[in-house]
């Protein structure tokens, strides 16, 4: 059996790793061998989220300049080369907020669930336990003051070794600040301390009134000149990363110090805002990604799996395609996979998400702002001009796309409850050719995670001083706002598609009628309530249409459309985007309009006359006949009443098909091989 739901996926996951087009090196061939092909499928084909997750470990590098308080996050560990701390954050299966939104995925089958953005902000970097450092904190202090310098010296060597990490001290270093005025009413009552000691252990009682804040402890006047000198000595600039943060953290409370550290209060606030709004503009962008790789599997739940979906991620974006060079290197790929090999590595769909929704004259790659108070994360989106390019070029050689905006506010299914879908329809003639608009599918709305109004992250409260000189900790909270968080519709559309074309899968919502020896070209999501057996997984915030709505629409559907259904998303619209010019073309017509051009060119090798004519030979067990014999199976790819003919024009070197279906007909022309 063919694989009919190879999709090809135009995204970057990691620019450090191989592309889809550094593979080609020569521009100018017409294609590659088929060993080269299969060479490239085995390193950029992924059979599941696990296996993209390991082939192409996506990475984001946080780098840091303390001094400056500056921070950048990005891709690729050349461009943070001139900083002197770079953070690693890995998107493998530890990381945790890759689980945390997975996790929600997985429970969205049969219930409500959303992810919170407060869970984000305890799984954005994998950090150590705060806990063991203020246990280890207190060792070092215990040593010092029993004068054990070595072992207070081996300690902190120790944890310079574990700690040295900007993100995790300053997250430390805000949270003591707020619990350190939040319980500045303390008693100075004298404090006991039990200090270790390996052969006995020797209890004393230390009187004092200075806090120290971080391991909970009061010492004396002697004791705190110890640690301050030791801390001092051996905390210097080339020692770790940021020293300033260091001394701070074991430095001791007094009332004259309030204004100091009242003011490094706020510079770490800020450069921890800077920190999280730097490091989500790039996360956010990937974070999606990855989730739109594991919906697109996720919509396949077929115990036997008899065609589970394959997706070759490209590893670059629509952009890189303008570039005449990069482009041919397109050309000689979808030559070699589709023109020049009919069977198993034929790429059938493709997914192109984050469409930029706006400006159409625009052709840069650009970031959308959200409007708020506070400082918005931006988002990148893939310009028209690159969407309209890549889309016909993919339309060429017979792909049919799956294209959806950027996750904006006007393309959820909230906005799309209230305003319909005029704006969106209106914007598909910007991208849609009408001679390649049967192979385009725009999809709309997209599903969100976490709504706008939820997005943001609490930073830290505000600390402010009197004019008494007393400093309290107020209700006024510093965040920074994420925007809609959520996956593209064109990768739950394409997944949810490419599921069908298992028999496997079908046979589990169909139980009859379903030929386990076919592929699902043929499956009509739109007729016989198919859609409310075979639907998508993920849920919405909004779970009913007005009427009103319904109306616009009915009227106004192109593209794959999806609403919302007991337990998931139904399709409610498969029209690709030739509705606009008034043709009915249904992402079913035109793949087994395709699939039969594709079967008849190969079995005629390459469209000979001759062979034509026999192919449509009703005779005994012919690829033919079987196409006539399973009219009743839901996958079947005639239907009762539907027909297939040719006529050959021998003249002009032409041969026609044309495909009776139930609503309409299809023709499409191909040229002989004389």
């Amino acid at each position: 059996m063919e694989q009919t739901n190879r999709t090809i996926l135009f995204e970057e996951l990691n620019p450090e790793k191989v592309n889809l087009l550094s593979f080609i090196t020569n521009d100018t061939v017409e294609g590659v061998s088929d060993d080269e092909l299969a060479e490239m499928h085995s390193i950029l084909e992924v059979s599941s989220f696990e296996d993209a997750l390991e082939k192409f470990q996506p990475v984001l590098y946080i780098a840091m300049d303390a001094v400056q308080k500056k921070a950048l996050c990005t891709k690729r560990m050349a461009a943070a080369e001139t900083f002197r701390e770079i953070i690693p954050v890995r998107f493998d299966r530890t990381n945790k907020l890759l689980q945390l939104f997975t996790c929600t995925l997985s429970k969205m089958k049969g219930k409500g669930v959303m992810c919170s953005a407060k869970n984000i902000a305890h799984t954005m970097f994998s950090l150590p336990d705060s806990r063991e450092f203020k246990k280890n904190a207190n060792k070092v202090i215990r040593y010092i003051i029993s004068e054990k310098d070595d072992d207070a010296e081996k300690e902190l060597r120790r944890m310079l070794s574990v700690y040295d990490n900007s993100i995790f001290l300053i997250q430390i270093f805000i949270a003591e600040m707020q619990k350190l005025y939040e319980n500045d009413n303390m008693q100075s009552d004298d404090k006991v301390i039990v200090l270790e000691d390996k052969e006995e252990m020797q209890v004393r009682v230390l009187r004092c009134s200075e806090y120290f804040y971080l391991c909970n402890m009061k010492l004396g006047e002697e004791d705190k000149r110890k640690v301050n000198q030791f801390i001092e000595k051996f905390i210097t600039v080339g020692t770790v990363y940021n020293p300033e943060i260091w001394k701070t953290l074991f430095c001791v409370f007094e009332e004259d110090t309030d204004q100091h550290l009242l003011k490094l209060y706020e510079e770490y606030t800020a450069f921890y805002k800077e920190i999280i709004t730097e490091f989500w503009s790039k996360c956010s962008d990937l974070l999606e990604t990855l989730l739109g790789i594991y919906a697109f599997f996720n919509q396949y739940d077929a115990q036997e799996k008899i065609m589970p979906p394959k997706l070759v991620v490209a590893n670059l974006l629509p952009e890189s395609i303008i570039d005449i060079r990069n482009r041919r290197k397109l050309f000689t790929y979808l030559t070699s996979t589709n023109q020049k090999s009919y069977q198993e590595t034929v790429i059938w769909y493709a997914v192109i998400p984050r469409l930029k929704w706006g400006d159409v004259n625009d052709s840069e790659n650009i970031r959308e702002r959200f409007a708020g108070n506070d400082k918005q994360v931006e988002k990148d989106s893939n310009s028209v001009r690159s969407v309209h390019v890549l889309a016909n070029i993919l339309a060429e050689y017979q792909i049919q796309s799956f294209i959806c905006p950027v996750i904006t506010d006007k393309a959820t299914n909230r906005y799309m409850a209230v305003k319909g879908i005029e704006e969106w329809t209106s914007y598909q003639t910007n991208y849609a050719d009408r001679e390649h608009a049967k192979y385009i599918y725009p999809c709309i709305p997209n599903f969100t995670l976490i709504p706008a109004e939820h997005a943001a992250i609490d930073i830290a409260k505000k600390l402010s001083i009197s004019e008494w000189g007393e400093v309290s900790v107020s209700e006024t909270v510093i965040k920074v706002w994420l925007k809609t968080i959520g996956i593209g519709a064109a990768y739950v559309a394409a997944g949810l598609l490419a599921a069908c074309q298992c028999p496997g899968y079908l046979k589990m919502h169909h139980k009859q009628n379903v030929n386990d020896k076919i592929p699902g070209v043929g499956y009509k999501i739109l007729s016989n309530n198919y859609a409310q057996k075979t639907y998508a997984s993920l849920k919405m915030d909004i779970l009913r249409y007005e009427t009103e709505v319904m109306e616009i629409l009915e009227r106004r559907k192109s593209g794959i459309i999806f609403m919302p259904y007991i337990d998931g998303s139904t399709v409610f619209s498969d029209y690709a985007a030739s509705r606009l010019y008034g043709q009915k073309d249904t992402f079913s017509d035109i793949q087994t309009l395709t699939y039969m051009e594709r079967k008849i060119r190969y079995e005629t090798q390459d469209f000979k006359s001759e062979l034509i004519k026999q192919f449509f030979q009703n005779r005994l067990g012919s690829i033919r006949q079987s196409w006539s014999e399973n009219i009743n199976m839901v996958n079947g790819l005639l239907k009762k009443g539907e027909r297939l003919a040719f006529s050959i024009d021998e003249k002009n070197g032409k041969c026609t098909f044309e495909v009776s279906f139930e609503e309409n007909k299809k023709q499409q022309v191909v040229k002989l091989n004389q």
